[in-house]
C-alpha cells in the first residue's frame, strides 16, 4: 500500500534551479523548507547501513538533475512526515523526478512500515 497523500494544486510552487538545495537522493530545500519526495526512497549518505548503501548514494543523480533543469516546480501535499519535513512532489522540466530516478534504479518504491525498511535495506546492502 503506497502512502496516500492528497496534493493540492493552491500549494504549487515554480522556483529557480538556484533556490533549490539538495539535501539527500529524496529530500531537497526549497525556500527554507526540507521536502521530502513522496512515494519514493533513495540510498542513505548521511547514515548508510553498508558500503554499498553508501555508494549508490553518493551518485548524486537528483542534484544532476536539479542543476540542469530549466523549469522546476514543487507541488507540496498537504501533510508533513513525522521528521516535519513537507511532503511533495519535484517536477522538473514538466516530469515528476521520482518516475526518473525509479526508472534509473536510483530509487525504490517506498512503502510504509518496518517490513517494507527492511526490504529496501536489502535491496541495497544484501545480507550485509
Amino acid at each position: 500500500m503506497l502512502l496516500s497523500v492528497v496534493v493540492s494544486m493552491a500549494a504549487f510552487l515554480a522556483i529557480e534551479p538556484a533556490n533549490v538545495l539538495v539535501m539527500d537522493g529524496d529530500t531537497v530545500m526549497v525556500a527554507g523548507d526540507r521536502v521530502r519526495l513522496l512515494d519514493i526512497d533513495t540510498p542513505e549518505i548521511y547514515s548508510p547501513s553498508c558500503k554499498a548503501e553508501l555508494q549508490l548514494g553518493l551518485k548524486a543523480r537528483l542534484q544532476t538533475l536539479v542543476h540542469s533543469a530549466h523549469e522546476i516546480a514543487v507541488h507540496y501535499a498537504d501533510q508533513d512526515d513525522r521528521y516535519g519535513r513537507k511532503l511533495g512532489s519535484l517536477y522538473l522540466d514538466g516530469e515528476d523526478v521520482a518516475g526518473t530516478l525509479l526508472a534509473e534504479g536510483l530509487a525504490l518504491r517506498w512503502y510504509p512500515g518496518r517490513k517494507a525498511w527492511l526490504a529496501r535495506k536489502t535491496v541495497w546492502c544484501g545480507d550485509e
